[in-house]
């Protein structure tokens, strides 16, 4: 198993939304910097983070599934990021690196992955 990361979020300084995840060496730093999500959006946070740290970078979808309770309707952060990547059939993209820190967060909570770097 490799090393544990947490991901914590920090605040939007324009909109008083979230930003960007930000990764950290202690898996208790998430807490501390999540104290205003309710207790299940950071239970989601938390199960989202020890999914994709404990695969290799070839994760399946089934992983990222089952920690998010099958992209439930009320968890904001499944299927508006991790399953246009995987469900949509006409995009067939394979982000390689998915981590915390290229998962960003909008004011509502919405999942957007970022850093896809340049294919060549």
């Amino acid at each position: 198993m490799g090393k544990a990361v947490a991901a914590a979020v920090s605040k939007a300084e324009a909109n008083g939304g979230y930003g960007e995840w930000r990764e950290s060496s202690s898996a208790y730093a998430m807490a501390s910097y999540l104290p205003t999500l309710d207790a299940g959006m950071n239970k989601v946070l938390m199960k989202m983070v020890s999914a994709i740290n404990k695969s290799s970078l070839n994760f399946k979808y089934s992983t990222l599934a089952k920690a998010t309770g099958s992209f439930d309707a009320e968890n904001k952060l499944g299927e508006g990021g991790f399953g246009t990547v995987y469900k949509n059939p006409t995009a067939r993209i394979i982000h390689k690196d998915i981590k915390a820190s290229n998962v960003l967060l909008d004011a509502k909570l919405q999942a957007k992955i970022a850093d896809f770097g340049l294919v060549t």
